[in-house]
């Protein structure tokens, strides 16, 4: 029998930490026993700190009949308004009052689990009976009309002395030759995981549960290593390996220099070719190639080099592409939006927004209805229009007083030129008449002729662009 069946807690005391949470849910619970009902609960916080086990023993506590539906149960709109309709009676047949748990609502998700969510969500409105639901991120957007239902409490992990005081106890109970120091070494591997520490207390192993290690941490002993086997441990645990790749990549500058770099940037490149291959070829017996070249790889360059303090950087990638979410998603949109008008694929869909952002700048109203165009993708799809094209403008009399005010600058400045000075001679009153006559002239080919040199590039763009478009 597993030790975390065992010894499951039956009081809210004997679970270690979050002293001022457990007595905010007990007098919740309270309140609910004396006729005055409150918002529903949401129970948030990482893996293992006790959200499902905070629930059980609220309920061993306060004689109340547990009615929870897991993660691993059906959950999709029949059988939530089955067992949550079933729930809301009034109470057993003994007479005892229930408390309905909901864990981890924030997987729910797939054909399986379609419209429990929403059922969810209509019982939390009028609660006839206390509920719990858990979630490891209480702030994931598909649990968000729960959220606002519930009031949040969120479970911070346990320090280390509590979970040693408790696998102590679990220990002596059960007779097991662990060590104090095994002890020790196990609450503080668990980072706050009561569950995997009274598992690995079983098995007297601190295990693998570096599941929280920070990232500043990991990255520090990754490069404080002085043997292979150091600095494959580093990598090992539950980060994922492209994320980690991308931690190294954007601070070997800050680790080596010269051929060191050089070097280290050899070994990442070299892992970045066995990560292609896996996934064009689906073998993934090449991670352990890919895994060594990037961390004893890099660490090795120069063993030892994060001996002094390093500060280390977030990675710039992952920064840059967290604030153009929402820009990406607009274009995403976008694309499909003209792939079905233009019967193609979004991405070939992509090399005709900026033909489309020159439709839409002159008529805005017509591309806008016909591609069901919203404000947001509207407002990016100007973005798109190429740079030097210009836009037919409806507006011709702006125009001509542009146009005019360009052509009353000469002659101001020639009446400055002529105060305090002579006439001008006959040659130049000469050359200028001919001017006149043209500009008088409407529709004259020799206006064109000698039409300045900005407005022929004008009409020599006006010309291309038609014909392009």
């Amino acid at each position: 029998m597993l030790l975390t069946e065992k010894y499951a807690p039956q009081k809210i005391e004997e679970i270690p930490g979050n002293t001022e949470l457990k007595q905010k849910l007990r007098r919740w619970a309270l309140n609910w026993s004396r006729g005055e009902p409150g918002k529903p609960i949401l129970l948030a916080g990482p893996t293992g700190t006790g959200k499902t086990a905070l629930a059980v023993a609220l309920a061993a506590e306060m004689g109340l009949e547990l009615v929870q539906m897991g993660a691993s149960e059906l959950r999709n709109r029949e059988r939530v308004e089955k067992v949550m309709h079933g729930a809301m009676l009034a109470s057993t047949l003994s007479g005892r009052g229930k408390l309905v748990l909901i864990d981890d609502v924030d997987a729910m998700s797939g054909r399986e689990d379609s419209g429990g969510i929403s059922s969810i969500a209509s019982v939390l409105r009028s609660p006839a009976q206390p509920i719990i639901l858990t979630a490891t991120n209480a702030w994931e957007k598909k649990i968000s009309s729960l959220r606002f239902l519930c009031d949040i409490l969120t479970l911070k992990r346990a320090i280390a002395p509590s979970i040693a005081r408790l696998l102590s106890s679990i220990a002596e109970k059960e007779g097991l030759e662990c060590p104090i120091g095994k002890i020790g070494e196990i609450s503080e591997n668990a980072n706050g995981d009561i569950r995997g520490a009274i598992n690995d207390l079983q098995a007297c192993s601190p295990g693998m549960r570096d599941r929280g290690k920070d990232m500043f941490a990991r990255m520090s002993a990754l490069y404080r290593s002085t043997t292979y086997s150091e600095a494959r441990e580093a990598g090992f645990g539950d980060v994922e390996h492209d994320y980690f790749k991308l931690w190294i990549d954007e601070n070997l500058p800050t680790v080596f220099s010269g051929n060191e770099l050089a070097e280290a940037y050899s070994s990442l490149s070299r892992a970045d070719i066995f990560d292609g291959r896996i996934r064009s070829r689906q073998y993934w017996g090449f991670l352990r190639y890919s895994g060594d070249l990037m961390c004893a790889g890099t660490a090795l360059a120069r063993p030892g080099a994060g001996q002094k303090f390093i500060r280390f950087s977030f990675p710039t990638y992952l920064r840059q592409m967290s604030a153009t979410t929402a820009t990406r998603a607009t274009l995403r949109s976008l694309r499909a939006k003209a792939g079905r008008r233009l019967h193609t694929s979004g991405k070939e869909a992509e090399g005709f927004l900026p033909i489309l952002a020159w439709m839409h700048a002159n008529r805005p109203g017509e591309v806008e209805s016909l591609y069901g165009l919203d404000e947001k993708e509207a407002e990016f799809l100007s973005t798109l229009l190429p740079r030097g094209v210009l836009v037919e403008k409806p507006e011709k009399k702006g125009r001509e007083k542009k146009t005019g005010k360009k052509d009353a600058e000469p002659e101001k400045g020639g009446e400055e030129k002529g105060r305090g000075a002579a006439p001008p001679s006959e040659a130049a009153t000469d050359k200028a008449k001919p001017a006149k006559r043209e500009e008088r002239e409407e529709g004259g080919g020799s206006a064109k002729k000698d039409a300045p040199p900005l407005e022929r590039q004008q009409r020599a763009r006006h010309s291309k662009l038609s014909e392009f478009f």
